[in-house]
Parts: structure tokens; C-alpha cells; sequence
């Protein structure tokens, strides 16, 4: 498909999302960054009580005539990090990616945010109404990821649990 034509195809699929967002009365809004636009939204007591988690959802953009377009799914948990704690944070944070079925949580590079990235492969060649569902899908499965699981790195950072202690989560 033509990128032109694909890029408004997701604009499109976005606006749809952003209106259901919308619904809900959770703030949304998109922005084109770096040749794409991003849906940007804010989700409250995600993870903790008065954390705040930034999602940000948008395609790669792709070559001209590609087949598959990437969709990525990027959600960062506003929390304060122990940089005494480092290591251990990092630690979690390795073993409890062992154990995702897809995406992998990581420190930014600023070593201050917790982030959860996935990217989601699919056709170019999808109806604007499978394109929906699979955005849909892809974003429900970061959110649910992230809302079951980062509270442990969150732990981890405070000192209440160990990171081995997240081996014993997913062995029990």
C-alpha cells in the first residue's frame, strides 16, 4: 500500500481510539511526532495510587510498498526510582521479563521512569476495522501487562520486596 495512503489509515484508526478514549472521559490526544502520529494517553492509578502512567501508541513508519506495519506500545510509569536500589530494580526487572509472553519493561535512559515497550507486527493489507481490533488488542495487552506487573519493580524500588521474590511469583 502506498504510505501515504497507510499513514492516513492510521491517523484514522488512532482518531477512533482517541474517541473511545474520549468516552471513557480518559485523557487522549494525538500528536504527529517524527513522521507518525501518537496516541497519547494519560492513565491514572494504573499501577499505584497517585502514579500516573504516560502510554504512547503509534506506528513505525514503513517503506514504501512494505507488507507488515509495526505498532508500538510504550507506557511510562511516572515513579520516583531508588538509584541506590539500582541494581537490584534491574535485577527485577530482568527476571520478570524471563516471564512475559511479549514485551519487556526496562529503566529509561534517564534512569528515573519505569517503561514497558512491545512492538506488534501486522499486515498492511488489514481492513480499517481489523486494523481497529488489532490496535485494540495490542494496547488492552501492554495496559493489562503493565497494570499486573510493574507494581513489582515498583516494590523492588522501595524496598518491600527482593527480585528474587518475583522468580517465586511466577514458580509458585
Amino acid at each position: 500500500m502506498e504510505q501515504r495512503k497507510l499513514s492516513e489509515k492510521w491517523l484514522r484508526t488512532l482518531a477512533e481510539i482517541k474517541k473511545d478514549f474520549d468516552e471513557e472521559m480518559i485523557p487522549a490526544q494525538i500528536e504527529e511526532v517524527e513522521d507518525t502520529n501518537r496516541l497519547m494517553i494519560l492513565f491514572e492509578d494504573l499501577v499505584d495510587e497517585g502514579t500516573d502512567t504516560m502510554g504512547e501508541f503509534f506506528f513505525l513508519p514503513s517503506e514504501e510498498g512494505a507488507q507488515v506495519q509495526v505498532f508500538m506500545n510504550v507506557m511510562t510509569v511516572d515513579a520516583e526510582i531508588d538509584k541506590e536500589r539500582i541494581g537490584e530494580i534491574l535485577s527485577g526487572i530482568n527476571i520478570l521479563n524471563n516471564f512475559l509472553p511479549v514485551g519487556a519493561f526496562l529503566i529509561d535512559i534517564s534512569g528515573e521512569h519505569i517503561v514497558f515497550k512491545k512492538g506488534y507486527e501486522m499486515s498492511t493489507f488489514l481492513s480499517d476495522k481489523a486494523l481497529k481490533e488489532a490496535v485494540d488488542l495490542s494496547m488492552g495487552l501492554s495496559v493489562s501487562i503493565v497494570k499486573d506487573f510493574a507494581y513489582m519493580i515498583l516494590e523492588v524500588s522501595r524496598g518491600e520486596r527482593n527480585a528474587d521474590s518475583i522468580r517465586t511469583y511466577f514458580n509458585a
